[in-house]
């Protein structure tokens, strides 16, 4: 089944029940039921096909969090297309790198991002949005697609493994509908709560725990591109906010906000994901908000792998494996940490025009995930990652794509790159005849054209410092 086939049954109801509530700030609220989702969806889909997009094309998204957001993915899959997700934050090496890789025949952007993928648009059907609307910008060549994935393909989700570059995990609609149904065994979510999402639609955490979970199991979804702790305080209370998803570092930040004369009702359940979770910050977050917290853990490649479940909750884990799949620890010694490694039919089992990065991630059907755990009776404890990869504010940082980087604005620098309690650290070969604050003023200018701001280093050494928390050895 199909995530449109699956959708349909409950669109078709044409429910006049909120669907969709979006707050934007200065501008107000936007409301759409779940009719005139399903009618939308219609309508966008015949348009896209007018336009050119056809089935099996492969559209990149650059989209903003927002109700045309959804309508789109939604249109784009019934015409049987497949979405190609990318991050706004990304610049000129991962867009090169994912243009290269993917050839898209069609971009669907915000209209204020254009310049940015100006020199990737090329002769593509190019797709604006301005004004909650979509525009043609540009029409496409006539040249067909060769289809290089599975028939099964839902979207082309990328992500990292520690290569230095962006790999497209072909995820299938399986794992998009099983993920949803693992999701809501957890969360145990009731039809007609209120979900608010704080996380950008590009992660597979948001379109399956977000998105297609709310929109199976009739719950309404609450869209705040706004972080300030007011506007998502008033937001919780206005809307009486039943269930929050988000990653540790925003819960956490909003949790230090919360007055101690301030409480939310409504809120019953909230859920962590995309980043490591301390005990101590967990106890904390459900302290502040007076609500319940649940850690999950999942991949672009399938999520959730393993989440706990609502009331049974074990504290300092990240649950139990979802019904649909199997997980082991292969371990290279006697110890219990070892690799998590996962098997079901139902995730991504390749990345596209990858074969050997494939071949070292998924072998005897079973998926490395390069990062390593051990179990506490039937509950995953996560340790560290095993792959050159680290999580920063719950995006996924390539430590070898950000010395790459730094690389190619200087190739005659000795570059190292590292992650210290979240915060990514760098230590450069600058000789000492350079001023250092010049040189490192030269490399964050230039990075910010060349990759996500996330992603540029928030301290700099000479090579041979070692930097406060970094090991006794590091020069």
């Amino acid at each position: 089944m199909t995530i449109h086939e699956a959708l349909s049954a409950v669109l078709s109801q044409r429910s006049q029940n909120q669907a969709i509530f979006e707050y934007t700030p200065d501008v107000g609220p936007r409301v759409i039921s779940f009719s005139q989702l399903g009618d939308e969806v219609v309508g966008l889909s015949q348009e896209f096909t007018g336009w050119g997009i056809g089935k099996r094309h492969k559209v990149a998204f650059f989209l903003e969090n927002s109700i045309e957001f959804i309508e789109s993915f939604l249109a784009i899959l019934a015409i049987r297309a497949v979405p190609v997700i990318v991050q706004l934050d990304f610049r000129k090496l991962e867009l090169e790198e994912i243009f290269s890789n993917a050839q898209p025949e069609a971009v669907i952007s915000e209209d204020f991002h254009l310049d940015i993928l100006r020199p990737y648009l090329g002769n593509r059907l190019v797709i604006g949005r301005r004004n909650h609307r979509f525009y043609r910008i540009q029409n496409g060549s006539d040249r067909s697609t060769c289809a290089e994935f599975p028939e099964e393909t839902a979207s082309i989700n990328y992500t990292y493994r520690g290569y230095g570059y962006p790999l497209g995990a072909l995820a299938p609609h399986a794992q998009y509908l099983n993920g949803a149904n693992c999701f809501q065994k957890c969360v145990q979510f009731q039809r007609g709560g209120s979900l608010l999402s704080i996380l950008p639609f590009s992660h597979m955490f948001s379109l399956v725990g977000c998105i297609l979970l709310s929109l199976l199991f009739g719950i309404r979804i609450i869209i705040s591109r706004s972080l300030s702790p007011r506007s998502i305080f008033n937001i919780i209370r206005e809307q009486r906010i039943n269930y929050l998803i988000s990653v540790p570092d925003i819960l956490l930040m909003l949790s230090r906000s919360i007055d101690p004369e301030m409480s939310f009702p409504s809120l019953q359940t909230m859920v962590s994901g995309g980043s490591l979770l301390r005990l101590e910050d967990q106890l904390c977050i459900e302290q502040a908000f007076g609500a319940e917290l649940l850690n999950g853990y999942g991949l672009t490649e399938f999520t959730p792998i393993t989440g706990n479940v609502r009331g049974q909750s074990k504290k300092g884990t990240i649950g139990c494996p979802s019904a649909s799949l199997e997980v082991r620890i292969e371990s290279e010694n006697t110890g219990r940490i070892g690799e998590i490694c996962l098997r079901t039919e139902d995730m991504a089992r390749s990345y596209y025009r990858r074969a050997k990065e494939t071949s070292e991630a998924v072998r005897d059907s079973w998926f490395l995930t390069g990062d390593l755990g051990y179990f506490d009776d039937s509950h995953l404890v996560f340790a560290r990652e095993k792959k050159e990869t680290r999580k920063v504010h719950g995006n996924m940082v390539d430590l070898n794509e950000v010395r790459r980087a730094i690389a190619l604005i200087d190739p005659t620098l000795e570059v190292k790159v590292d992650c210290i309690d979240g915060l990514l650290l760098a230590r450069l070969g600058i000789p000492s005849t350079v001023v250092f604050e010049q040189k490192v003023a030269e490399i964050r200018r230039n990075l910010r054209q060349s990759i996500a701001s996330y992603k540029i280093p928030g301290k700099f050494y000479r090579l041979d410092e070692c930097p406060p928390g970094g090991s006794t050895t590091c020069p």
